[in-house]
């Protein structure tokens, strides 16, 4: 079922962000329709706001939608300093340099849809409540290309076969110390999910 709410706001409690990360393609549809890219901000509201929360509290994610743009400068530059530093490997790490403030990412119309699910990833728990944002974020294709890279499979030489090597007419992904290279069709998000009953709440804010 569906329903949409406003109106004032009682009992407000703080959730802290844990971790951010994305996944392609989109793990929830919106009217039916998959988006390239969607990036969940993982929190925890703390027993200290909510009592019953044990540690390290009571999950809570907000989830973002993405659509493809061709003007980067469209594209928040909390969002573009985060892909361009992530490692393309499994097993290594980068630095995003400076500060990322993810409150930044926030629209100016923060209508939401609200429900209790599960976590997109094992053991995929029950429990999980669920803010995603109406207003979609912007991403290049450039952009989205080096996430699907980051999360895609690798492509080894075989023994005795030259490794692959650029051309002036082909650019290939880089490679590791052992040749072996990404390739540029990753995807690592769940199979989206019957409602099995649950309500979803659109928020008007």
């Amino acid at each position: 079922s569906f329903v949409t709410g406003s109106g004032p706001v009682t009992g407000l409690v703080t959730a802290t962000p844990a971790q951010f990360h994305f996944h392609t393609h989109s793990e929830h549809y919106q009217d039916g329709i998959t988006h390239p890219l969607e990036m969940h901000i993982v929190h925890f509201i703390k027993p200290d706001q909510l009592p019953a929360c044990g540690s390290p509290g009571c999950p809570v994610v907000l989830g973002f939608l993405f659509e493809l743009t061709n003007d980067l400068a469209a594209v928040k530059p909390e969002i573009q300093a985060v892909i361009n530093a992530a490692p393309l490997f499994e097993n290594t790490t980068t630095t995003v340099p400076g500060n990322i403030n993810v409150g930044n990412l926030l629209p100016s119309d923060q209508s939401h849809y609200v429900y209790e699910g599960s976590l997109t990833t094992p053991p995929c728990s029950e429990g999980i409540l669920w803010h995603v944002l109406n207003k979609k974020l912007k991403i290049t294709p450039e952009l989205l290309a080096r996430v699907k890279v980051a999360v895609g499979d690798y492509q080894c030489p075989q023994e005795g076969q030259e490794p692959l090597s650029p051309s002036s007419i082909f650019t290939f992904p880089p490679a590791d110390p052992q040749g072996c290279r990404k390739l540029g069709d990753g995807t690592n998000h769940r199979v989206v999910q019957a409602l099995n009953g649950r309500t979803i709440k659109l928020i008007k804010a």
